[in-house]
C-alpha cells in the first residue's frame, strides 16, 4: 500500500542543533565528548475496511473519526485477496532525527539517502515496512565558541552560520574541520489485521535501554 497517499507525514525541518523537545545525549568519542542531540516523534493510525474491489485495488476504510476515505492500493502489493471486510489497517509512523558533532572522517560534504522495504510473506495478510533514510555531512569551516557562532561548509558547497544555544555543551570540543551530522529516518510500517486479532491484549514485554 502506497503510504504516500495513506498518511500525510510531515518532514521535520532540522535545524543545526535545536530540534523542538531534543534531548542531549553525552556520546563519548576517543578524544573528547562531542555535542549531539535527538528527538524521535510517532504517531498511530487505524482504519476498518468497509469496502474493497479486488480487480481495481480501491480499498475504502473507515476512520477512528468516522470518516469514510477510498485509498488505491499498489499493483505491487501482495496477497490484497486476503483482505477482508471489518479487517483493520493499523498504520504506525516513527520519525527520528539524529544531530552530532564528530572528528573528520577524511570524506567532504555529502547528501545522500537509502530506503530499505519488507513486505508480508505469501499467503499471509498485507504487510509492509518502509523506512527512508537521509544523511547531510557538513564541514566546520569556523566556529566562536565563546558567541556559540559556527559557520558549516554544506553539500552544495555554500557556507551556512547557525548560533547553538548554551544549554548544549561541549561546544568547545568542536574544532575547524570536524564534521556535523544530521540524519533523519522516516519509518512507516502497515499491517493488516482482522478485528479479534487487534483486540486481543498485546503481551507485556521489559523495555530494553542501550544506555551505559
Amino acid at each position: 500500500m502506497n503510504m504516500r497517499t495513506v498518511l500525510v507525514c510531515c518532514l521535520i525541518v532540522a535545524t543545526l542543533i535545536a530540534p523542538v523537545m531534543a534531548e542531549e545525549l553525552l556520546t563519548p568519542a576517543a578524544e573528547a565528548t562531542m555535542p549531539a542531540v535527538a528527538e524521535v516523534r510517532t504517531k498511530s493510525v487505524t482504519a476498518s475496511v468497509v469496502a474493497i474491489n479486488y480487480a481495481t485495488h480501491m480499498v475504502s476504510l473507515k476512520g477512528q473519526g468516522g470518516n469514510v476515505f477510498k485509498q488505491k492500493v499498489s499493483a505491487g502489493v501482495k496477497n490484497l485477496k486476503q483482505v477482508k471486510i471489518g479487517d483493520l489497517v493499523l498504520i504506525e509512523y516513527v520519525e527520528t532525527i539524529n544531530v552530532f558533532a564528530r572528528k573528520s572522517d577524511g570524506g567532504k560534504p555529502s547528501k545522500k539517502s537509502y530506503e530499505t522495504i519488507q513486505l508480508a510473506r505469501p499467503g499471509a495478510k498485507p504487510m509492509k515496512v518502509q523506512v527512508t533514510t537521509e544523511e547531510i555531512v557538513t564541514e566546520v569551516a569556523a566556529i566562536d565558541s565563546e558567541q556559540r557562532i559556527i559557520n558549516l561548509n554544506t553539500p552544495s558547497g555554500g557556507l551556512q552560520t547557525y548560533f547553538v544555544p548554551r544549554h548544549y555543551k561541549h561546544l568547545d570540543n568542536v574544532k575547524k574541520g570536524d564534521q556535523v551530522v544530521v540524519r533523519l529516518s522516516r519509518s512507516v510500517a502497515i499491517k493488516v489485521t482482522k478485528l479479534d486479532d487487534a483486540t486481543k491484549p498485546r503481551k507485556q514485554t521489559s523495555p530494553v535501554s542501550s544506555a551505559k
